[in-house]
């Protein structure tokens, strides 16, 4: 790996003067790796920039590291991480809708079929139930 440049010992944010401090990749790593960018970018001094860990834990990149350990007096309710569930997925079968049977209009100029569907547990949907 290219070598960092020489940390100053101060945290990029105005008015924080916490320590100790670490380099915080504006470009992080792991993208400049995927997307195939110039691995120059690693140690430009143009992509780092130099942050207290407090800061630092309040980048987005560290979303992807494990949380830091919060203290109790400050944090109302403990976080709990659920596992995600395992095993196979169990198909639920898809049923169909069934059309109300009620007839319309008279004959076969005005005539047809219903094409409200049929409540549960009938056959004719919720105009026709009343009508019957």
């Amino acid at each position: 790996m290219a070598q960092m440049p020489k940390k100053t010992g101060r945290c990029s944010i105005t008015g924080c003067r916490r320590k100790p401090t670490e380099w915080h990749h504006i470009i992080a790593q792991g993208r400049i790796m995927n997307k195939g960018l110039d691995p120059a970018l690693l140690s430009d001094p143009g992509n780092l920039v130099e942050l207290c860990t407090h800061h630092r834990n309040m980048t987005t990149a560290s979303l992807n590291r494990e949380p830091p350990l919060a203290k109790p007096e400050k944090e109302a309710k403990p976080q709990k991480w659920v596992a995600a569930k395992s095993g196979p997925k169990k198909e639920k079968k898809k049923v169909k809708p069934t059309r109300c049977i009620a007839e319309t209009g008279s004959g076969l100029v005005r005539g047809g079929r219903c094409r409200l569907y049929a409540t549960s547990g009938s056959d004719y949907c919720h105009v026709h139930n009343r009508s019957r």
